[in-house]
């Protein structure tokens, strides 16, 4: 996902929104930046020309190296070169280098927005995010309709996950650029990770408007819609982006997770294998297709598929616990391999009890002891889980009648976002309550 953008024209002028009145900005200012060189392209030749017209990186780092090893520029022709040959870097993703170009742009030309904004881009994908934000304000502070630095400053604060401060950088963003399709796609993003899955919708109906093409703005409406509980507009929004992109291995995976949830378990697996299918080390796709197998009472299948999901993640009690549940109800030496999965692992932390009442360390009282939370919603949706292990375990003992006790505790949670919620469902389904 591209969240950044190197600020190499005019504002508002992308090369998917411009117009005629952008032709003549991206003019004026090839113009402007042309006099800055005037002089030194008369001092330096070719290397001048080429360090600033050349569109492929490595060549524009050589020219722009030999421009400044030459001595023959100063002040802002010199800045100037120092910032094309950041951008370059860049592009390269040699992002170090890019800071110390940048750095160097700054110190002979204090009032170069762009060199700011631009090394913000450099921090910020070295996942500095203050230093970005830092950069991203100066740029601001030099030029405040800089669109560009108001929107990257909103990515940089929601990868700190403050998402608030995010969304007020976006707003300024779409004030100065009503067309900016990337910062609507950005706040969409923020506003679904603070759980307003309407306004995120509409956020990314609107950068789709504005980029017909955007896969991601389709992908993450899907996304939306399915924490909705939508998930027949999810599944929709996941087919339009995978028609954008037929590698876009998080379409085919949540679109799988929405298949599941609407107990088209087909659909699932097929979007699950494309998942594996592009990328085999895709432990979430394996993890979810045995949640798919362990439904449909596959256990030996489930068993095979958490097995990858825990060799991929061998901390992972959740998965660890998955995986001990398909061996126990295929009939394989269950505890013991949980015995040796946990060995060296730290049980104290939730979901820990409930690793430690499956080897009979503790009583059920322990595990419900451990739900106790601060955050009401945590503790909700530990509640949730500790009557579905316990149901399972339950199942695994023949104890059908206080099984089905357990999972109807777990549903009337109403934590309906976690699998162990869907889980109790389907038990419940299965043993026909």
């Amino acid at each position: 996902m591209k969240t950044h953008r190197l600020n190499l024209e005019p504002q508002g002028c992308s090369v998917r929104h411009r117009s005629a009145l952008c032709a003549i900005l991206i003019l004026v200012l090839q113009s402007q930046s042309q006099s800055v060189w005037a002089v030194g392209k008369r001092a330096a030749g070719e290397h001048a020309q080429m360090c600033y017209e050349s569109t492929r990186p490595e060549v524009a780092i050589d020219h722009c190296t030999q421009v400044i090893d030459s001595g023959r520029l100063s002040g802002k022709r010199l800045a100037f070169a120092y910032y094309r040959r950041g951008n370059a870097y860049n592009e390269i993703k040699n992002y170090d280098r890019a800071i110390e170009d940048y750095g160097a742009a700054i110190r002979l030309n204090p009032s170069h927005d762009n060199a700011f904004s631009n090394r913000g881009v450099a921090y910020a994908r070295k996942r500095d995010y203050d230093r970005a934000i830092e950069d991203y304000d100066a740029a601001i502070r030099l030029n405040p309709n800089h669109a560009d630095a108001f929107s990257n400053r909103g990515v940089a604060y929601a990868r700190k996950r403050d998402y608030d401060l995010a969304i007020l950088s976006y707003d300024a963003a779409i004030r100065l650029n009503p067309n900016h399709a990337q910062a609507y796609y950005d706040r969409g993003n923020a506003y679904r990770r603070k759980g307003d899955n309407d306004q995120a919708i509409q956020d990314y109906n609107e950068a789709i408007r504005l980029n017909p093409y955007h896969a991601n703005a389709f992908s993450n409406r899907g996304v939306a819609y399915g924490q909705k509980g939508n998930y027949d507009r999810a599944i929709q929004s996941y087919d339009e982006a995978i028609k954008l992109n037929r590698n876009h291995i998080n379409a085919f995976y949540n679109r799988g997770n929405a298949h599941r949830r609407k107990r088209d378990y087909d659909g699932a697996v097929r979007d699950y294998d494309q998942v594996i299918l592009l990328n085999p080390n895709h432990a979430n796709a394996y993890a979810s297709r045995g949640l798919v197998r362990f439904y449909e009472e596959q256990f030996s299948r489930a068993e095979k598929d958490f097995s990858q999901a825990v060799r991929f993640a061998p901390t992972n009690l959740y998965r660890i616990l998955l995986l001990y549940l398909a061996q126990a109800r295929a009939g394989s030496h269950a505890q013991e391999a949980l015995t040796q999965a946990t060995r060296k692992l730290n049980l104290g932390q939730w979901p820990g009890p409930i690793v430690s009442f499956y080897l009979g360390k503790v009583t059920e009282h322990v595990v419900f002891d451990g739900v106790a939370d601060g955050d009401a919603t945590k503790q909700l949706l530990k509640r949730c889980q500790a009557y579905f292990y316990i149901g399972q375990q339950l199942l695994i003992r023949h104890n059908q009648s206080e099984a089905v006790k357990m999972f109807r505790e777990a549903v009337a949670t109403k934590a309906s976002a976690p699998i162990e919620y869907e889980g109790a469902e389907v038990e419940l389904q299965r043993l026909g309550n």
